[in-house]
């Protein structure tokens, strides 16, 4: 998935894949191994579904604009309400203007959560709060950090999901099958 810094994609959000943005001439050189291999080139953002798990992902923060806009700060969690706010307002980007300011405003909907599924999982690095996967209203909000900081080493997050079906025949919750642990880079 592209960056809004990244150096080789000069699209507003939401971007094309990688390869496409890159042209035809890098694509079948470069690129193509990393297809072999199994690499998915995605959109920023995207909406998938992963073996029936609806997932959405963005490598912009999606949180810290919303957090800036709140007027009435909510007792209690104050990140959590800001997710809740992502999740009823069916959008990874709800304020207007948007931010980040590079938004393209006559391809937005491409924001918007996919008509009719709710994410399950959704995944977006911020600088507001720690590293971590939180559950808001049955939506798991993962928070992996960042793996490139200034001057330090980042973090990332590992997401492990158990099928939905165990061995009796009965289905565990969402909640129950998953597990995000968050781990830290370090000198070698």
């Amino acid at each position: 998935m592209p960056s809004l810094d990244e150096v080789l994609c000069f699209h507003p959000l939401p971007q094309p894949p990688l390869d496409a943005s890159l042209g035809p001439g890098l694509e079948s050189k470069d690129l193509g191994a990393l297809k072999r291999l199994g690499v998915k080139f995605l959109p920023n953002p995207a909406h998938l579904q992963i073996n029936g798990v609806a997932v959405s992902v963005t490598s912009a923060d999606a949180l810290t604009p919303i957090l800036r806009e709140i007027v009435l700060r909510p007792e209690g969690r104050k990140i959590e309400e800001a997710l809740r706010l992502l999740l009823q307002q069916r959008t990874l980007f709800p304020v207007v203007p948007r931010e980040p300011a590079h938004v393209s405003e006559a391809r937005a909907a491409a924001l918007d959560f996919v008509e009719g599924l709710e994410p399950q999982l959704c995944i977006f690095p911020s600088v507001t709060g720690n590293p971590n996967g939180v559950f808001v209203d049955n939506t798991l909000f993962i928070n992996p950090g960042s793996v490139c900081r200034p001057m330090v080493l980042g973090s990332f997050a590992e997401v492990w999901l158990t099928p939905s079906a165990v061995s009796d025949g009965n289905s565990k919750p969402f909640g129950e099958r998953v597990r995000v642990d968050i781990q830290k880079l370090e000198k070698l």
